[in-house]
């Protein structure tokens, strides 16, 4: 590998690591004919295959004059463009003579014995091998994700995160990001989030960032990065490059993660890695609405069907692990809550379950509409009538984007998306249905969109104890159905599962199951404010729960 100014030249002559470059050559103006000597005065041709064992096919029916410099073995090269960089064949050498077929004129040429690839050195971007691990966190604010780094170049870098980072990482201003090499150097650099490219089946996504007013200091730094970056992919690639001294960055003896890990997580309660898949799925359905785009029927209606049958499987263990998502957008988690706890009422009463199924679809998509928001909007503490009638727009441009999706039905659509916010007695949004115009599916669903609201800090706001928002709603006849209240309060219990509770020498613990008399029959210890490792704890059942005494319920999520 040598460099020249700004450019840098590397050699390539292992047919496994030429092939991905040469077959940039088969795409339609992707290749250019020229003499070694005199590249500048390249024409189009058309590269019909190049492989190993076929060697290279070119159809220079269009080029004719050509021939005749191929045919005497004049050095002529292949040119075309690789991921930014540009290419350049060694001289070709013919393997067959020129052939007709159906009006075109096909030369025949041996593989070529190497590549040259091209490239600036602002542009270059060295791509992490699979073993080599390299840490990145992204903060900003409270916003704060883990994730892989992926390729490096002086210019941005790509990570991979798990989804649920998705529509938070790709909004707002800069953030900082620090990438963490295994013999414990370390970058810290401003970034900005650009393209992304979501993996929901893996659960992941994949976000690529422009670095942000670098010091000269800076640069030098990254260019060095991606040098080392490069030195060892080669290393770990086979042929000649072994012989390369490994780079002093991943020196440290680090185990590698296998394809498509993302850092470790809590995800240790039965049912939440399904349940996180639906997460990244309503993530990246963030991104969709804010590119313009609608919500698709079918793929909603298999999100619907995921909550279904873990519900059948467990209803309990379903709506403990509702309460242990942590990653992600709030609306998200929120809307996760409302539809599995939505869902489990409307089961017991008996609902069908085709029903049952639009009402969970409805309930989980309910408030993405919220991501169309201005920030100064979603984030304000107290809204001006202008902010307020802006927020109330939510609601149509969510049903705007369920226009697809027609197996909801309009009255689940209505009752779910459009009637949740409304009120008893008119002072709810959008458009201020009271009393009997509201049905009884959207008194309901107010009941339970409030309760976990409330359960939940906000900006204006802390988070209220289940004791205080029951005896809010029933204090609230004027606004909220004091029969689906009394319902909500029936079917729950007291200490709901997922609650936090307290116990009298100041253990704290999730309730995870119910006795018959709604009592917690078994809870998993842990800490007040670690959402980040719900479900981690020691889960304690019969004699070890009774010494822990009266269990009395926490406010906070």
């Amino acid at each position: 590998m040598t460099t020249d100014g700004q450019a840098q030249y590397r050699r390539i002559d292992q047919p496994a690591q030429m092939q991905p470059l040469l077959d940039s050559l088969l795409q339609a103006g992707g290749a250019r004919l020229g003499l070694a000597e005199r590249p500048g005065d390249a024409v189009p041709v058309l590269v019909q295959a190049v492989s190993a064992e076929e060697g290279v096919l070119l159809d220079v029916s269009a080029v004719p004059e050509w021939l005749a410099l191929l045919e005497q073995g004049k050095a002529c090269v292949l040119l075309g463009q690789y991921n930014g960089g540009q290419l350049r064949t060694a001289p070709l050498s013919a393997a067959a003579p020129v052939a007709a077929e159906r009006g075109r004129l096909l030369w025949r040429g041996a593989y070529p014995q190497w590549v040259d690839w091209l490239q600036r050195r602002d542009t270059f971007r060295a791509t992490l091998g699979l073993g080599m691990r390299v840490p990145v966190l992204a903060r900003r604010e409270t916003v704060r994700a883990e994730g892989w780094l992926r390729d490096l170049s002086v210019q941005g870098c790509l990570v991979e995160f798990a989804a649920g980072n998705l529509s938070t990482l790709g909004e707002g201003a800069p953030l900082e990001l620090t990438l963490s090499f295994p013999n414990g150097s370390r970058l810290v650099l401003d970034a900005r989030p650009r393209y992304q490219r979501a993996d929901v089946s893996r659960g992941l996504v994949s976000q690529g960032f422009s670095f942000v007013a670098c010091t000269t200091e800076q640069e030098r730094q990254l260019w060095y990065y991606v040098r080392e970056i490069e030195r060892e992919a080669a290393r770990g690639s086979g042929g000649s490059q072994t012989l390369l001294v490994a780079s002093s960055l991943f020196r440290q003896d680090v185990p590698a993660p296998a394809r498509g890990e993302t850092l470790p997580t809590a995800a240790r309660v039965p049912q939440l890695s399904r349940l996180a898949r639906v997460a990244a799925y309503l993530d990246s359905q963030i991104l969709l609405l804010r590119e313009g785009g609608v919500i698709a029927p079918g793929p909603l209606s298999r999100q619907a069907d995921i909550l279904l049958t873990l519900h059948e499987e467990d209803r309990e263990a379903l709506l403990f692990a509702s309460h242990c998502l942590h990653r992600g957008p709030a609306l998200v988690r929120h809307g996760i809550r409302v539809a599995v706890a939505l869902l489990d009422i409307c089961l017991a009463k008996g609902m069908p379950r085709r029903l049952c199924k639009a009402v969970a679809a409805a309930a989980l998509v309910h408030d993405l509409g919220k991501a169309l928001l201005p920030a100064a909007v979603r984030d304000a503490d107290v809204l001006t009538p202008a902010q307020y009638a802006t927020l109330t727009s939510h609601v149509a441009a969510l049903e705007a984007a369920l226009t697809d999706c027609g197996w909801l039905t309009p009255q689940v659509i209505d009752a779910v998306v459009c009637g949740l916010n409304e009120r008893l007695d008119g002072s709810g949004y959008p458009v201020g249905r009271s009393g009997e115009a509201l049905p009884a599916l959207a008194r309901l669903a107010a009941v339970v969109d409030v309760v976990d609201a409330m359960s939940h800090a906000r900006a204006d706001r802390p988070a209220r104890g289940v004791d205080v928002i029951y005896r809010h709603l029933l204090e609230l006849p004027a606004q909220f159905d004091r029969r689906r209240v009394q319902d909500y309060i029936q079917h729950f219990g007291a200490l709901p599962v997922g609650t936090l509770v307290r116990y009298p020498e100041g253990q704290l613990a999730r309730v995870v199951r119910l006795d018959i008399t709604g009592r917690p029959m078994a809870v998993q210890r842990t800490f007040e404010d670690d959402a980040a490792n719900a479900g981690a704890g020691e889960v304690l059942r019969g004699r070890d729960l009774a010494r822990l005494g009266e269990p009395r319920a926490v406010a906070g999520p």
